[in-house]
């Protein structure tokens, strides 16, 4: 089953059979099996999946909520307890005198024509979306948080990092709280580290750019290697997996840029859009799971009626996608503070958040 869940979709051509764009079908069986299995969620098939929402039903700020069934998103969703793998966010933009939406996103899916911070015009996303067999739900903000939305300030944000690298770097550090709480338990804590060690001597430059890099940085060292950040770590009291989980700083630069995963970089996007106020939030430690857990989405909005015809037991519109994306209780149940989701366990199949963490 393992090799099921990653087995096609690696090409941008969605004509290729098997290797092209689209998921398939012994992708989708064995990744819904495996959520079923993992997290105890079950994707539904959805009888209707003609495209719900046209662009001008879309405000800016609101999140588009992805789940692809190509074995990557589902090891995101079994490591934080999302119910989705990859995040992106609307913004209303007017270029050249013509305003149009676009969809914003760090990207570094291999079936996408593009990689790093981007942004794309609503309709050409959506097209490449169904060729990558996304399963989208859009989830807008409450009326009061919309309304102060600055789609100014967010694009002028978005320019200073467009163009960088999806954020690897930080990769499993914005999921990693923790020195023993975030594992599944086919990936104990003690493994971990060695296993590192082990992938080290066959990929090194690999293993430097996923974790050495942003390892220095937690160790405020530059260019150790593993056995030598395990002696720094122990020259401050910690450990390695103590390094591993102390809070990765947004403001970090490391030799590409700074670093955003998708779901870092939209929670960067809502901060300079004025809409979390002063609070203290590092971006780099929010998963997907994290950002539609915050209550400033509307939990009850008012949606077209062909949305509640096609997915009658979710209160928002899914754009697309054969298989519903159900986010449960977690959706829009969290009021956000300061330093939040920097000390969060998230063990399979409850994923327990205490509050505060």
């Amino acid at each position: 089953m393992t090799a099921e869940l990653f087995s096609g979709g690696f090409t941008t051509d969605k004509w290729l059979p098997v290797i092209g764009s689209h998921v398939t079908w012994w992708m989708e069986k064995a990744n819904i099996q495996f959520l079923q299995q993992s997290i105890n969620y079950t994707m539904i098939r959805r009888p209707n999946t003609t495209q719900t929402l046209q662009k001008e039903q879309i405000a800016s700020g609101s999140f588009l909520a992805v789940t692809r069934l190509d074995g990557l998103d589902e090891i995101i969703m079994w490591g934080c307890g999302s119910r989705v793998g990859h995040s992106t966010v609307a913004v209303w933009v007017t270029l050249n005198g013509v305003r149009d939406l676009y969809i914003m996103e760090s990207q570094a899916g291999w079936y996408w024509p593009r990689t790093g911070i981007q942004m794309n015009q609503f309709d050409q996303w959506v097209k490449w979306a169904n060729d990558a067999s996304f399963n989208v739900v859009v989830l807008p903000l409450k009326a009061e948080i919309q309304a102060i939305f600055n789609e100014t300030s967010a694009y002028e944000w978005f320019k200073t990092v467009e163009g960088m690298p999806y954020g690897f770097h930080n990769f499993a550090f914005g999921w990693i709280d923790t020195p023993t709480q975030n594992f599944p338990t086919m990936l104990n804590s003690n493994f971990l580290m060695p296993a590192i060690q082990a992938v080290y001597k066959l990929m090194p430059d690999a293993i430097n750019s996923v974790f050495l890099l942003s390892l220095n940085k937690h160790a405020g060292t530059v260019g150790l290697t593993l056995p030598e950040l395990e002696v720094a770590a122990g020259a401050q009291n910690m450990t390695l997996l103590q390094l591993a989980a102390v809070v990765e700083q947004e403001g970090w630069m490391y030799p590409d840029g700074y670093a955003y995963v998708c779901s870092s970089f939209v929670l960067g996007l809502y901060k300079r859009a004025g809409i979390l106020g002063n609070l203290v939030l590092q971006a780099t430690e929010f998963t997907p799971r994290d950002v539609y857990s915050l209550n400033i989405f509307d939990p009850s909005p008012q949606i077209p009626q062909n949305c509640k015809d096609q997915d009658p037991d979710i209160p928002y519109c899914q754009l697309i996608g054969k298989y519903r994306v159900n986010l449960g209780s977690d959706y829009a149940s969290i009021a956000p503070y300061n330093n939040m989701d920097q000390t969060c366990p998230s063990i399979a199949p409850t994923f327990y958040r205490p509050d505060g963490c």
